[in-house]
């Protein structure tokens, strides 16, 4: 009877041993793709900078196992750069027409995802969710804007509802196998790709429930996985950037030629990251051209919360920051 009872055992121990194996194979092939996209990222980011003949640095190898250690980090000293437990960084990479998604938190990667989607069926689901929200005409409201320049009429197109535009992104960038893994989750740090970055992830729907995505977690956006791995350092912040200097705020005069709405907020951002770092703002009046040239050279970290206009045909040169001065 004993001996039936093991042989029965057998099979199951098998199964189960079979089932346990299978999903680690899965979860290696995952960090080996990860580690793959990873590569890519880093030199897509070289040349970038190569193409705008900016200074190259010296980037770390990012890995499956370098972020996780990074996400695993514990502080030792009160301010020290860690993040916060239940950490996961949510990593995008485009390749020949295929989407790829990694979850991955302080124990490696959870998550993987691979979907065929081409670009405009991506960029065509982020505008339709930014349309029904109406986020691109807020933001209009508040760009400084040349008076006497008429803008450049936006194409008319049939909004889509709210509800079917935030469900059909949220199939896109949060799929089933990856929201599955989300529950665990209290911050979530994405590293997007392509027009990624501009969806507003708080309104992402990818739990039973239905509810938002930021009713779960704090949500962040990182421009690489190499700022995720910044915490590696284990370097005090004020040792990181030992002379900030700290823009909010300027005073801007009116002018003839500018329309220059006003930025709720620049200011307390300004103080708020000023008292992180254990400095004093330039703010107002203070925070004029000449004032601000004659720190830079000695400033480890420059931070501006203000307006600045872009040049998309001249985007080195021809862009500028508006700060304080008589005249714009």
């Amino acid at each position: 009877m004993q001996r039936r009872q093991i042989l029965k055992a057998i099979p199951i121990f098998l199964a189960g041993w079979a089932s346990t194996a299978y999903a680690q194979s899965r979860q290696d092939d995952a960090a080996r793709l990860f580690d793959i996209a990873a590569a890519k990222h880093k030199r897509e980011l070289r040349d970038l900078w190569s193409l705008r003949s900016a200074p190259l640095i010296n980037i770390r190898d990012a890995s499956s196992k370098s972020i996780a250690s990074a996400l695993a980090a514990k502080r030792e000293q009160d301010d020290e750069i860690t993040y916060p437990d239940k950490t996961s960084v949510l990593f995008y990479s485009y390749d020949q027409d295929s989407l790829q998604i990694w979850l991955i938190d302080a124990l490696g990667v959870q998550a993987y995802h691979k979907q065929s989607i081409s670009k405009k069926q991506i960029s065509e689901a982020i505008l339709n969710l930014r349309n029904s929200l109406n986020v691109d005409s807020l933001q209009r409201s508040r760009v400084p804007t040349r008076k006497g320049v008429k803008d450049i009429p936006v194409a008319n197109r049939k909004k889509a509802s709210r509800d079917s535009a935030i469900a059909h992104l949220t199939k896109i960038l949060l799929p089933t196998s990856i929201a599955s893994k989300l529950d665990a989750v209290e911050h979530l740090i994405v590293v997007p790709v392509l027009e990624i970055g501009t969806v507003p992830y708080a309104v992402l729907k990818p739990f039973k429930n239905n509810s938002f995505l930021i009713d779960r977690m704090s949500i962040s956006v990182a421009p690489s996985l190499f700022d995720v791995g910044q915490a590696l350092y284990r370097r005090p912040l004020t040792d990181l950037f030992a002379s900030p200097l700290i823009v909010g705020n300027p005073y801007l005069p009116e002018s003839s030629d500018w329309s220059v709405p006003p930025l709720p907020g620049a200011e307390q951002e300004a103080q708020a990251i000023a008292t992180m770092m254990n400095t004093v703002p330039l703010l107002d009046k203070q925070a004029t051209k000449t004032e601000i040239l004659s720190r830079v050279k000695k400033s480890s970290l420059l931070y501006f919360a203000t307006h600045g206009i872009a040049n998309s045909r001249d985007p080195l040169s021809g862009g500028f920051l508006m700060l304080s001065a008589q005249k714009i």
